[in-house]
């Protein structure tokens, strides 16, 4: 289900997580999950800061 692997303590990075969802959805032809995915990263991104 997840594209990453948590780390030790079992915390995931989710902007990781959501471009690799992205990579996965590109590899698949789904145009529509990769953007989603892409822009779910992006906000973290931005709420990270």
């Amino acid at each position: 289900m997840y594209a990453t692997q948590a780390d030790a303590s079992g915390k995931r990075n989710w902007i990781e997580e959501f471009q690799a969802r992205a990579d996965r959805a590109f590899g698949y032809g789904n145009l529509i999950g990769h953007h989603t995915n892409l822009s779910l990263a992006g906000i973290l991104q931005r709420l990270e800061r």
